[in-house]
């Protein structure tokens, strides 16, 4: 069974746009993807975002446009209990409006058409802070101040040209699109299996190649290692477990796929700062204030 879905959007037909916000507890995604563009603005919160092939560390006021069908997720940071998080959808076919040829608007056709060269743009922070009020008005806003807005953003984020390509990662031949599936297994397999033992014998046979393949192949697309991947996606759950049960943390490290205690408290004290137990009662100690 995979985890990868495709999203139908609440655009309608018609519509010209559809945006809503999630504040204080978004939702954790599964690896999806839907027909149409999608600008995202996470606030209050840090995390793991896929978007195609890349997988990147985001922060917080995190602004990335999506390209129609290009995968994405988010993984959230469950440190942070105060994030807010903002969607607008809107229809591929805008990039063939005759009026985005004019040059008033042929900011925003530049600006989309660069997105798909890749799977989407990534917005500097100074870009999210200039759009933050008004983006984040737009849930709200109907009829004709709600279309101001939707042009009012994209044409902010197109004149600033303050935005880099998400390209896939590695080669740009022909395979680009074999490999972004291959990714897309790979990931959607983790999800399921994260609190088993997997190996890269396991995702070799998964994807029809060489464990040694699957290594190379892995870190050239993704920017870091599978067993890296792996091991961070382990100690989010651990996080989050460790936030909303009393469970010990033995339990929670066996139930989320770590299968040695000694090499987990030293791997969580190299990426938090601190020993589990530590992490524990300081958060805790934190949310109570």
């Amino acid at each position: 069974m995979s985890h990868i879905y495709r999203e139908q959007t609440p655009l309608s037909q018609n519509g010209l746009y559809f945006a809503k916000n999630t504040p204080h507890d978004p939702a954790e995604f599964s690896l999806h993807y839907h027909d149409e563009f999608e600008l995202t603005l996470v606030l209050g919160v840090n995390g793991k975002r896929i978007v195609g092939n890349v997988v990147d560390d985001f922060e917080e006021r995190d602004l990335v446009l999506v390209c129609p069908n290009a995968l994405h997720d988010y993984t959230w940071n469950p440190e942070f209990t105060d994030a807010d998080v903002t969607v607008l959808q809107f229809s591929r076919e805008v990039i063939h409006w005759q009026v985005f040829s004019k040059d008033e608007l042929r900011p925003i056709y530049r600006m989309l058409s660069t997105a798909m060269n890749g799977s989407g743009l990534r917005f500097s922070h100074k870009a999210a802070d200039m759009i933050q009020k008004k983006f984040l008005h737009l849930p709200k806003s109907a009829g004709i101040e709600g279309v101001k807005l939707f042009f009012e953003v994209l044409y902010d984020l197109a004149v600033s040209e303050d935005y880099t390509l998400i390209a896939p990662v590695g080669d740009q031949g022909i395979n680009i699109e074999t490999d972004s599936k291959r990714i897309a297994k790979i990931i959607s397999y983790v999800h399921q299996n994260y609190m088993k033992r997997i190996t890269l014998d396991d995702i070799g046979e998964l994807v029809k190649m060489s464990p040694e393949g699957v290594s190379r192949f892995f870190k050239s697309k993704t920017r870091q290692t599978f067993l890296n991947f792996l091991n961070n996606y382990r100690l989010n759950h651990v996080i989050d477990l460790m936030l909303k049960t009393d469970d010990f943390i033995s339990e929670i490290c066996y139930a989320c796929g770590f299968n040695n205690i000694s090499n987990f408290n030293r791997f969580f004290k190299k990426k938090i700062g601190m020993t589990p137990s530590e992490y524990r009662i300081h958060i805790k100690t934190s949310m109570k204030k």
